[in-house]
């Protein structure tokens, strides 16, 4: 395909065995030459790294990043990738085979596309179910980013994964950006408001271009110890940048919705621990936080359960909010093993 774009990948893997050649192969299987693999393999102890040191492809390059974590991973990749424009894989996740000539056909279409952002297909007990926070392929301004797009995702309207995306490479090396490895929840999202905020606009993209992986049971069954401190971590992060970009009156609305579903997440991860005394310990800890913080919420449009989750945090009502959440937790593993 001439006069194409040039894309780099970056994949980065952690124990990945089951899924890398599965990743990888749908990339070799694009009807797309220009394009590079940028694989970063971080300290996985199974063999992957065996695995794709055995496809022989001029266009895989095989590195090793030995400083733990995802975001060190990806920065590792970024910093080798030479192409005008980047995007991430997840290891065991693969690209629909039309995913390369489909971002070239809306760059070579739109003049000055900065980033696109596409659909994807999650794959749930091998049932491929298409995202829905696109329902058109559209153009987006720069005042349209600053006045509705960083709110939906500030407000979990839209998923703001790193994975759904095509960047170009110059606003991510002229702006010294980079994936914070102090943060280990929602780095993704701190990604997105730096990159956004040197964006001139950003294309939507109806076409479900990516298969997401989800492991369910390691997603919703695993309790973190460390989970509170490191939400603490990331909102006085995305504190800071809004100050810095997007210190208007709907992103500040914006945050406090996401400020509280730090809340309601934080207890969900609490009533994963095997020990309910450690549980209600944890939600003690919650609540006394909550109680606090300056947060407005008199004007968030909340759910009835998330409203009742502030009251009973309001009233310290321990015992109760374990057992709301308890149930809560049941109820959403009963409903993805069905699906």
């Amino acid at each position: 395909m001439k006069n194409s774009i040039k894309i780099s990948v970056v994949i980065p893997c952690y124990n990945c065995e089951k899924y890398i050649k599965r990743c990888i192969q749908s990339i070799f299987n694009q009807n797309y030459e220009n394009y590079e693999i940028i694989f970063v393999d971080n300290n996985s102890t199974d063999k992957s790294l065996e695995i794709v040191k055995s496809l022989k492809s001029n266009k895989l390059k095989v590195y090793q990043c030995h400083e733990k974590g995802v975001s060190n991973a990806r920065n590792f990749g970024l910093a080798k990738a030479k192409y005008e424009y980047c995007m991430f894989v997840d290891s065991d996740d693969y690209l629909e085979s039309n995913c390369f000539v489909t971002l070239n056909n809306i760059v070579k279409s739109n003049n000055c596309v900065d980033i696109i952002y596409f659909n994807y297909y999650s794959i749930l007990n091998n049932k491929k179910i298409k995202s829905n926070d696109i329902s058109e392929t559209k153009k987006i301004s720069k005042d349209e980013i600053q006045n509705s797009f960083i709110a939906k995702l500030l407000k979990t309207e839209f998923w703001g994964s790193v994975w759904r995306i095509l960047i170009k490479k110059s606003i991510i090396s002229d702006n010294q950006i980079f994936f914070d490895s102090e943060v280990s929840i929602a780095e993704d999202l701190l990604f997105n408001l730096n990159i956004l905020e040197h964006a001139n606009n950003i294309q939507l993209v109806e076409s479900p271009l990516y298969n997401y992986y989800v492991n369910s049971f390691s997603a919703l069954n695993t309790y973190k110890s460390d989970y509170l401190k490191n939400n603490v971590i990331l909102h006085s992060k995305i504190k800071e940048l809004i100050k810095k970009y997007y210190n208007t009156e709907i992103i500040k609305k914006a945050y406090a919705y996401n400020r509280v579903v730090m809340y309601t997440s934080s207890i969900s991860n609490s009533v994963r621990s095997e020990c309910k005394d450690i549980a209600i310990g944890e939600i003690k800890k919650i609540s006394d936080m909550f109680l606090k913080d300056d947060i407005d919420i008199m004007n968030l449009n909340l759910k009835p359960l998330i409203k009742f989750t502030l009251y009973l945090l309001k009233w310290k009502q321990y015992f109760w909010l374990y057992k709301l959440y308890n149930i809560k937790e049941k109820i959403r593993n009963r409903r993805v093993v069905k699906e």
